[in-house]
């Protein structure tokens, strides 16, 4: 499991990666776009948005660390344990 600032450093690390805020949560963008989320949906978690192909392989490479987000539309995410 990820600590907080650990997650924080490798999202920082994407090329053009800055850290805001969206709904009382820090997220991390690049160009423009929200890309992951901390402390959603509370405190132990971090959401992180997928392709479908992405969702599927790290749910099945480590099923205890990643579920499925909860989430409108097609895109959903995943919420690794931090």
């Amino acid at each position: 499991m990820l600590s907080p600032n650990e997650f924080r450093r490798i999202a920082l690390k994407l090329e053009g990666a800055i850290e805001s805020s969206h709904m009382n949560h820090p997220d991390f963008r690049a160009n423009g776009r929200i890309f992951a989320t901390l402390g959603y949906p509370d405190t132990k978690w971090g959401v992180l948005t997928l392709t479908p192909e992405q969702q599927e392989h790290y749910l099945g490479e480590d099923p205890g660390t990643f579920v499925p987000a909860k989430a409108k539309g097609v895109r959903g995410g995943e919420a690794p344990r931090i």
